[in-house]
């Protein structure tokens, strides 16, 4: 009786074990001390930590400092709060796959006296040039971290350099910095979480706040692997995932101290922050919008939009979205027109009447990129559908889009012609465009479906992949322009007419030759050569 409920607590264990998603390692992270301070991480990491059995061991310090960290390869992630340095430091090559997690504002605080009469300005540099002025006592951080940068941005463009028996350069954490403020009845710079934290213990007010210029976003960043290939990246790409996951983003929307939200998620803003937002081609009176995403991100499109504004006085508003996302914008009637490549939806959308004027433009293809050492075979495999199988039946890493996109709808068509469910720790959704999840698979070592054109465009960025399989029929790639209804939109006539220019002879020559003098190759083939492939 006691072996049987022994072997039935050891399959109960196994069992649970098997159902928790388990990292191979712990996860080191370098944050900002407002991130600590406030309490946020005591609610974000024990909910992973239950998730994944895993621990997240923290380092919590001014952002200058966790970028540091990172950069040394002493940490695994780092969550910080300084968007220039951040940029910095991807682009030096230190860190990969920076994702938008959260905003709040910082605020200048004082004791309620205040002898400068700051209180219910909002404007921060007005407010700099005051202090400058010597006759008050101000805490400044000074030691780097993303509240003492952005100080530091407010004393420049106030004109002021900040020096005398006034201004104390602590070289303390907020926390430490707000204690002394109040102590000392100076001013400060705070985030609003750390101040709302400390409130009822230092005895400062808010003076200053909701200058736009007070705007403190935050931003979470894996180490590069290229660069520590010892780093545990898939333990901060899983934390990366999981803090910008609707779970991680509803726990920081609902952290609260005294009953105020301290910090407001953002990764669904950034995530569709460029259909939100936009970029302008030319600046005639006939304005109309357009909504696609490679031809936009590589450049093909402002070639096209500058050269048709040229002739036509008009102006075109670029929303970047994928083939899914575009669609919707159409039926919704937030843009004029589309250029996409999903000839099933494309149909659809005709077919129930929402979308018109469907022409076919050009086309590329879709390549398979993998690691060079090609664990899964996909090289020798005769089509795309058994490369698939190929890297299931291996469980080789694949990065996958995951949003609906052109590119996503193909790759699930040839999930479903090779008889495979993609699902498990080998397949990773990035939910981004085609560029970011190329530069993923490249970071992960993984198999990826990119199109020929951000393959030519990007290939420079990339080390570890190679092209593995191409010339797939079922690969191939047509792109179609589509418009709303007559009367459906005010840029809907313009919109109409910049579909007729991309198909004559002048925009046809414009897509043939787009990139050939840069790359030495087009990154796509004309309606001419695209006809062939259309049913």
């Amino acid at each position: 009786m006691q072996r049987s409920r022994l072997w039935s607590s050891l399959l109960l264990g196994a069992l649970i074990a098997v159902a928790q998603p388990v990292l191979a390692r712990d996860i080191r992270l370098s944050t900002t001390t407002s991130t600590e301070n406030s309490g946020l991480l005591k609610v974000l990491l024990p909910a992973f930590e239950s998730k994944y059995g895993v621990k997240v061991h923290v380092i919590s310090v001014g952002t200058g400092k966790a970028l540091e960290l990172g950069k040394n390869g002493d940490v695994d992630v780092v969550l910080v709060h300084a968007r220039g340095a951040e940029d910095k430091f991807v682009a030096d090559g230190h860190g990969v796959n920076r994702r938008d997690v959260m905003y709040n504002d910082f605020i200048l605080v004082g004791a309620q006296e205040d002898p400068l009469a700051l209180r219910g300005s909002r404007d921060v540099i007005n407010a700099f040039r005051k202090l400058g002025e010597g006759r008050a006592k101000f805490i400044s951080r000074g030691d780097n971290s993303g509240t003492d940068v952005m100080e530091k941005s407010y004393w420049k463009a106030a004109g002021v350099t900040p020096k005398g028996a006034w201004f104390i350069s602590a070289g303390l954490g907020m926390g430490e910095v707000l204690s002394m403020a109040g102590e000392m009845k100076a001013y400060t710079l705070s985030d609003r979480a750390t101040y709302g934290a400390y409130r009822a213990k230092i005895g400062l007010d808010i003076l200053v706040q909701g200058d736009p210029k007070m705007f403190n976003p935050y931003g979470i960043i894996a180490v590069s692997p290229k660069k520590y290939p010892d780093i545990n990246y898939d333990g901060a790409m899983k934390l990366v995932e999981w803090i910008t996951s609707p779970e991680g983003q509803g726990l920081i929307a609902g952290f609260k101290v005294n009953g105020e939200q301290l910090f407001f998620p953002s990764a669904a803003k950034s995530a569709t922050a460029g259909a939100a937002q936009g970029v302008t081609y030319g600046d005639g009176p006939n304005r109309f919008s357009l909504a696609t995403g490679s031809p936009g991100e590589l450049g093909l499109l402002k070639v096209l939009g500058e050269a048709f504004a040229a002739r036509e006085k008009a102006s075109m508003k670029w929303m970047k979205a994928g083939t899914g996302q575009s669609l919707k914008l159409l039926r919704e009637k937030q843009v004029d027109m589309v250029m996409v490549h999903a000839p099933g939806g494309e149909e659809k959308a005709i077919a129930e009447g929402w979308a018109t004027q469907r022409t076919l433009i050009g086309s590329n293809e879709f390549y398979i990129v993998g690691p060079a050492e090609d664990p899964a075979h996909v090289a020798t495999a005769g089509s795309g559908a058994e490369a698939y199988r190929r890297i299931a039946r291996a469980g080789a890493r694949f990065v996958s889009r995951g949003d609906n996109s052109g590119t996503h709808q193909k790759e699930m068509q040839i999930w479903s012609a090779a008889g495979v469910k993609p699902e498990g720790a080998w397949y990773i959704v990035t939910k981004d465009f085609m560029t970011a999840s190329l530069l993923r698979a490249d970071a992960d070592g993984a198999y990826f479906m990119t199109d020929s054109s951000t393959w030519v465009a990007e290939k420079s960025k990339v080390a570890r992949l190679r092209v593995l399989l191409r010339g797939d029929k079922a690969l191939v790639n047509t792109y179609h322009a589509l418009a709303v209804p007559e009367g459906a939109t005010p840029g809907r006539g313009t919109a109409v007419k910049f579909i007729r220019f991309v198909a004559s002879p002048e925009g046809q020559r414009i897509i043939r030759e787009f990139g050939k003098e840069r790359y030495g190759e087009a990154l796509y083939n004309d309606a001419a050569y695209a006809k062939q492939f259309v049913d």
